[in-house]
């Protein structure tokens, strides 16, 4: 293991969703907590989160007042709900005040930080001539392009530099942006990561022993993991879409035709159970039924849509997804192997706000 110290970039806590209470953080801070981790940010970084926050803030209330107006215009029949005095429903037809909300997941980040004794470096004694000399140069984290969008990241990958220099150490970068990757890959102090996952696993394996009898637990019953996972993977929630969004109809009879396992990480690992981070691909197939969209009018009598044409097809699809597995060992009985649970996250989410997949309907 080459360091225990990590520097999260904004890109993380965007991947994320802000949300704390996903596994990977949730093991960060666990690592945090015990002493096992120390987490980085900087001050410009904080404040590139803090500036997203904003803006998907306020693209997310736009989303929900279109799709608000879309009930109260297409979906006659669901006006009834806000007649309910059950708070889910009627919240489906309220406004939400924008800065509160903000103010909310920004508290909650600063929150984050402090539980897990997050370092905020400065960048204020940030050399401008480095950074300009890197811009102009079309060096790292600028190259070819010179986008100046790349500037945060340039005054903060420069201050974590700084520190590891200044205090003879080394930094795990954790980000998903291809020019801050390049940078690391030309410093010798700093190590370039994709995923939370990745660094987690680094310290389970490197600190407990065990792990590494688990994770040849892992590799010999990858068959029963990939079933597990297909089997969760069928039961999630599907919607149809095509190149204008979301269309209304049915998803039947989802079924895996081909699942792969790219990447298995161990999260925690106790003496009787692991909790392990699987990057999967899968091809499935499903069955279709919905309108047709040239035979589709709107009735403004029952204000609503009807259509003419029914169309049903088959389709065949690819998605890439991320799969949290705990299973059940016993390191001393080789035989036993049990996976427990399994939590797929799709990364996406429909118009009506469901967490799952879209399966396009000009795929055959």
């Amino acid at each position: 293991m080459e360091t225990r110290n990590i520097f999260i970039d904004a890109s993380i806590f965007i991947g994320k969703n802000y949300n704390y209470r996903s596994t990977d953080f949730e093991q960060l801070y666990r690592l945090a907590r015990l002493g096992q981790a120390k987490v980085f940010l900087t001050d410009i970084t904080v404040r590139e989160v803090e500036a997203h926050i904003e803006t998907d803030i306020s693209k997310a209330i736009q989303a929900l007042k279109k799709f608000q107006k879309g009930l109260e215009k297409f979906h006659n029949d669901a006006r009834v709900l806000k007649n309910i005095d059950y708070s889910l429903f009627k919240e489906l037809f309220q406004e939400i005040n924008e800065t509160k909300s903000t103010e909310i997941l920004k508290c909650q980040l600063s929150t984050f930080l402090n539980e897990i004794s997050a370092t905020v470096l400065p960048t204020s004694d940030v050399s401008i001539k480095v950074v300009f000399d890197k811009y102009f140069g079309k060096r790292p984290p600028f190259g070819e392009g010179k986008k100046k969008s790349e500037f945060p990241d340039a005054f903060a990958i420069v201050a974590i530099q700084a520190w590891c220099k200044k205090n003879n150490e080394k930094m795990y970068v954790v980000s998903t942006d291809r020019d801050l990757k390049e940078y690391c890959e030309t410093s010798d102090c700093l190590i370039a990561l994709n995923q939370l996952a990745e660094f987690i696993n680094v310290i389970e394996l490197h600190d407990k022993e065990l792990a590494l009898s688990v994770n040849e637990l892992l590799n010999k019953n990858q068959d029963a993991i990939k079933k597990a996972i297909a089997e969760s993977f069928c039961k999630q929630d599907f919607w149809i879409e095509n190149q204008e969004g979301d269309v209304d109809g049915d998803v039947e009879n989802v079924r895996v035709n081909e699942l792969e396992v790219y990447e298995m990480l161990i999260l925690e690992v106790e003496e009787d159970a692991a909790v392990v981070h699987v990057e999967v691909g899968t091809n499935f197939s499903a069955d279709l039924t919905y309108d047709g969209i040239d035979t589709t009018a709107y009735d403004s009598e029952d204000r609503g849509l009807f259509s003419w044409r029914r169309i049903e097809k088959t389709v065949d699809q690819d998605v890439g997804y991320t799969a949290m597995v705990q299973v059940l060992h016993d390191v001393e009985d080789s035989e036993y192997f049990e996976v427990d649970w399994v939590e797929i996250d799709s990364g996406f989410i429909s118009r009506f706000l469901r967490s799952g997949f879209a399966v396009h309907s000009d795929n055959e």
